[in-house]
């Protein structure tokens, strides 16, 4: 399962975000640990939020973030956050996402709230359906016990999203060497 210390601080998140952490599903590398019994090692965690409820009832996940220690990875444009873990040299990371229907216009990001954006998903939206509940039990960082709730996606819409991001991978990379070779001086292509 979720190795320590992260999920310490993966409790400490959830139980700060109250019943906003119902609209949170984990997916990626930390997700196959629910499905897999030898998961490859990630340390990060990715969340596809439901972007339409969180707009419904804002939660300050932003706030909250702030609150707790986490700042914003300065390359991810308010999707990324992160935060040191006290008496270690690794971090806490988390990434949003959010389904790619809610994208703005040519951004590849998604509004939730002043503060806070997701990055698009392919298949978002079937992750978000998708997903089942797991309880999560350990301690917070003050040592107190803990519990919570965590939605996770199920292994078939897992596997659909990494097929989308691999799909999407290799369109951007061929278009990307198509741009280069159009780009070239015409007597460069000849030769």
């Amino acid at each position: 399962m979720i190795p320590e210390p992260q999920k310490t601080y993966l409790l400490e998140l959830l139980t700060a975000l109250g019943p906003a952490a119902d609209e949170f599903v984990l997916v990626g590398g930390q997700a196959l640990k629910f499905v897999l019994a030898e998961a490859r090692a990630t340390r990060d965690f990715d969340f596809l939020l439901d972007a339409v409820a969180l707009r419904e009832r804002p939660a300050k996940v932003a706030e909250k973030l702030v609150a707790l220690g986490y700042t914003v990875v300065p390359e991810s444009r308010n999707f990324q956050f992160q935060k040191p873990i006290s008496g270690s040299i690794e971090v806490m990371r988390v990434e949003f996402m959010a389904p790619y229907e809610l994208k703005r216009g040519n951004d590849f990001r998604v509004s939730i709230e002043k503060g806070l954006h997701a990055r698009e998903c392919l298949g978002g939206t079937i992750a978000l359906r998708e997903s089942d509940l797991h309880e999560v039990r350990g301690t917070l960082p003050d040592g107190t016990p803990a519990r919570a709730n965590l939605r996770v996606t199920c292994a078939h819409a897992l596997v659909l999203l990494k097929l989308l991001a691999l799909d999407d991978r290799y369109r951007r990379s061929t278009s990307r060497r198509r741009t280069a070779q159009s780009d070239r001086p015409r007597d460069a292509v000849a030769a």
